[in-house]
């Protein structure tokens, strides 16, 4: 019996006793696709949608071993069933089910992810209650010797299993922040002679990014840190980003009817105009694209996917036999208006590589009043192995998706990539997390205020208060909860951040200057402004009447110990 209503549509989740034979993952949705032979071969709600090209290359000889006797398997044998009825099944034929996966994970001498090591615990505790499961007790004592290896060597996670995040806030024009303090830790630890005022220092400085960038296996970002961790990912220069930030003005031009209409105009349109920031874009990823390896065709923003950035990222991938974690990989956060859904978008999973690097670059920057939501069409890989728009069962382009800044989710990616780093990788490993904030903000609301658009939007003497009320929310969220997670052993993070004593808009072109001020400025005890701290001869020195800039203060000098002590690898 199905019910239906003109009014709502099932969006239930439960957690059900199955995983997907596909991506790994646990079904969490009350019905799936199964195989109505086998009754052992499962696919999540999202693999069911893919046609079998689309799978993994190794998904469909899984499904073969659940059928005897050579048993034809085809996709027209995969039919929807309900959790109820698959459990009930289940129940009934338990050790059928668990002997073929059992027999799988002993073939593959290895315990990939967490539902294996389920299906081995539960083997081994059916055997401490006195009624072991046929297919374990036939196990020689050499199998049950590898059979404890391999538990412990998914259990105890090593080195090579360790991942290094680099995670950027999103901030707008804040992010000039993070790329000053990036800056600054390149320099310190790749070029600590070089003066940059030397004409050698730009070209030097790549060499030393280069190094930086090798240190990590995963680039996350929202909004503006998306395009910093983008061009950290694909070695653009640094030093070429930053002009973009501290040259804000040039590159964000509003719109005429703020322009002309003030505060009026904000309510009728996008405050800025996205042309100079977006053709920006499109010149890095061109310029990124344009020495793409094995004579693939000349890429750009029109048609550069998330699957040849892929490619970009590891262009050894295929020819070697890398493992999971050395991969280079980049998350991107936005905000799916049309499905009212999170995206984080992933270079290392096939269902994302059918989207625009320049798409997903737009939408994760597609900030709430600042600029206009992002149209965003899925491209699907063709018969010719190129990419083309995804086609509905008529053969008609599939309507665009809408999307906005990930900020409204998660201003902070540290979360969202470890959560999708697990997803993804479906197994335990070490994390290693550098995040980089971009100044977080105590909104400070009258208790007297009406509370209406005068107070969070067109108030003259806080302004950006109802956008930094929102980012501090979901700031504070993933600090809370991953500082807790950091509290096991398998994590080990740094939050980079600073609070902000005043409120300040996020397209505000006075920022970077503000802060290299208050980053580099040395004032001695007799009132001097000094350039360079050496000048006083004071380095390490403190009285109460000397003021340092933040470059010599205990964050800065934290950030250096992590990086030295979680970050770099052995040279």
């Amino acid at each position: 019996m199905s019910a239906s209503s003109w009014l709502l549509e099932s969006s239930s989740q439960i957690s059900a006793l199955f995983h997907c034979d596909n991506c790994g993952n646990m079904i969490d949705s009350i019905s799936w696709k199964q195989c109505d032979k086998c009754k052992n071969f499962d696919l999540c709600r999202k693999c069911g949608k893919l046609t079998e090209n689309q799978l993994k290359y190794d998904t469909g000889s899984k499904h073969k071993s659940f059928h005897p006797n050579d048993d034809p398997v085809s996709s027209k044998n995969m039919s929807l069933v309900m959790v109820g009825n698959a459990e009930k099944e289940l129940d009934n034929n338990i050790d059928t089910i668990n002997e073929g996966h059992f027999t799988m994970i002993m073939k593959r001498e290895r315990i990939q992810n967490d539902w294996q090591m389920a299906i081995v615990m539960d083997a081994l505790h059916r055997e401490n209650k006195s009624s072991p499961p046929s297919f374990l007790s036939s196990l020689s004592s050499d199998e049950r010797s590898k059979l404890n290896s391999m538990m412990i060597e998914y259990n105890v996670p090593k080195d090579e299993n360790t991942v290094r995040v680099l995670s950027l806030d999103g901030g707008g024009v804040r992010g000039y922040m993070s790329i000053k303090i990036l800056e600054q830790l390149i320099k310190d630890n790749y070029l600590p002679n070089i003066d940059p005022k030397d004409k050698e220092y730009k070209e030097e400085f790549k060499n030393g990014q280069h190094k930086f960038t090798k240190q990590f296996d995963y680039f996350a970002g929202t909004s503006t840190g998306g395009l910093i961790a983008f061009c950290l990912a694909t070695e653009h220069p640094l030093l070429e980003i930053k002009e973009i930030y501290a040259n804000s003005s040039d590159y964000f031009k509003k719109n005429w009817t703020p322009w002309m209409l003030g505060t009026l105009g904000n309510v009728m349109t996008a405050k800025y105009n996205d042309q100079k920031i977006h053709d920006a874009i499109d010149n890095i990823i061109k310029e990124r694209f344009k020495n793409m390896p094995n004579g693939e065709v000349t890429l750009t923003a029109a048609n550069a996917t998330l699957h040849d950035l892929h490619k970009l990222l590891n262009p050894n991938e295929g020819t070697t036999t890398v493992h999971d974690t050395n991969r280079k990989v980049l998350l991107i956060n936005a905000y799916n208006i049309t499905t009212s859904c999170i995206t984080v978008f992933n270079t290392s999973c096939k269902e994302h590589w059918g989207y625009l690097v320049g798409d997903v670059l737009k939408a994760t920057m597609a900030a709430p009043t600042y600029f206009r939501p992002w149209h965003m069409c899925e491209w699907e890989k063709k018969e010719d192995g190129n990419f083309g728009k995804k086609k509905d069962a008529n053969g008609k382009d599939v309507e665009d998706h809408i999307f906005i800044d990930g900020g409204v989710f998660a201003n902070d990616p540290e979360l969202t990539a470890i959560w999708s780093i697990r997803m993804h990788l479906a197994r335990l490993v070490n994390y290693r997390i550098l995040s980089i904030g971009t100044g977080c903000y105590s909104p400070q609301l009258d208790s007297n205020s009406w509370g209406g658009y005068w107070t969070w939007v067109a108030n003259l003497f806080k302004p950006g208060l109802v956008v930094n009320t929102l980012m501090d929310a979901t700031r504070s969220l993933t600090e809370t909860v991953v500082n807790d997670l950091a509290k096991f052993n398998n994590i080990r993070r740094m939050k980079f951040n600073y609070k902000l004593k005043i409120s300040m808009e996020l397209d505000d072109p006075k920022f970077p200057a503000m802060f290299d001020d208050e980053w580099e400025k040395f004032v001695n005890s007799s009132g001097k402004k000094l350039t360079n701290i050496s000048e006083d001869g004071s380095r390490g020195l403190s009285t109460d009447k000397s003021k340092y800039g933040l470059m010599y203060g205990p964050d800065y000098k934290a950030l250096l110990h992590f990086y030295e002590r979680h970050i770099k690898r052995e040279q």
